[in-house]
């Protein structure tokens, strides 16, 4: 029940994006953004109420929905990019990737986060600011102003998950982590920073 009702959520998100995007079509990037940030941090808190096993079957049916709709083009928003990405694919996968690498929900939480919101910011600020900071890399432009959004928001995400899974973190762990992170999520090609900034964050923390 709670898995269908999670899906029905994620389903809701994403209808209502489209619609938005739509009518009012904002840059796709900043609908692509939002969704990823409103999705990953409801996926974050799955295992406070979802098993593992729940999880990974929601993520290999995720992983089939993103294939199709990105054949079909179903949601426009997502898709419409004017670059390769398997962004929404790695997304799909590492949800249920991470259930076998750890099974801590605050770890789980503080990296699907760093995915979603270390990483949205990112990119939604820097898109919005960093034109005076941006530069290229192979072909994609990134942005000063992003790196430094996505370093405090990974180290925001890193000091209060562990506060709240009462875990303590060394403020020196936690810096190298962040800057782990921010340097990966700067030369992170064709979407594949979903997929990396997770496992770097579990790599990095979970014997901490």
């Amino acid at each position: 029940m709670y898995s269908l009702i999670s899906v029905v959520v994620i389903s809701i998100l994403l209808v209502v994006n489209e619609l938005l995007w739509r009518n009012f079509k904002y840059r796709e990037e900043y609908h692509r953004k939002i969704i990823h940030i409103l999705v990953g941090v409801f996926v974050a808190f799955w295992p406070l109420y979802l098993s593992w096993n729940d999880i990974r079957v929601i993520s290999i049916f995720f992983i089939i929905g993103v294939l199709v709709s990105k054949k079909i083009q179903v949601f426009g928003s997502l898709h419409s990019v004017d670059r390769t990405t398997f962004g929404m694919v790695f997304f799909a996968l590492i949800i249920g990737l991470l259930t076998f690498m750890t099974n801590n929900d605050w770890l789980y939480a503080v990296a699907i986060m760093q995915m979603a919101i270390a990483d949205g910011l990112a990119a939604l600020i820097g898109t919005r600011f960093g034109a005076n900071s941006s530069y290229r890399v192979f072909g994609v432009t990134k942005s000063l102003v992003g790196n430094l959004t996505c370093f405090a928001s990974s180290m925001a995400i890193i000091f209060i998950g562990s506060a709240i899974g009462g875990v303590y973190i060394a403020w020196y762990i936690a810096v190298v982590t962040a800057l782990v992170i921010t340097i990966t999520e700067g030369l992170a090609i064709f979407g594949l920073d979903n997929l990396l900034l997770p496992v770097i964050t579990i790599l990095l923390l979970r014997f901490w």
